[in-house]
């Protein structure tokens, strides 16, 4: 947490990792707003989330979270997803996730 990123990122929190990428909170040039920056784990990654972004660019829905860029940070593809607290913390409350 604390630490500086390519492209004015700030991380927050490492949120997880899965097969492709890692999933970090970040600010962006010392903003408020919290984001999600998804990075290919490796450069042999970076095509799936390309493609990923090209989808992820053409749907709107409430349940499917908005792409706000796809960018590179040291040589591998990032995207810069919104972050669907609001909607994680109800579903919490509702019993329906468990910590």
């Amino acid at each position: 947490a604390g630490d500086r990123i390519e492209g004015s990122f700030t991380v927050v929190n490492r949120l997880g990792s899965g097969a492709s990428a890692d999933a970090l909170l970040v600010t962006r040039n010392g903003e408020d707003e919290r984001l999600v920056l998804k990075v290919a784990i490796d450069a042999q990654h970076n095509d799936r989330l390309k493609a990923e972004a090209e989808v992820l660019a053409k749907l709107r829905h409430q349940n499917i979270v908005t792409l706000k860029d796809s960018l590179t940070v040291a040589g591998r593809t990032a995207l810069l997803l919104e972050r669907r607290a609001r909607h994680v913390d109800r579903l919490l409350a509702d019993g329906a996730v468990h910590e």
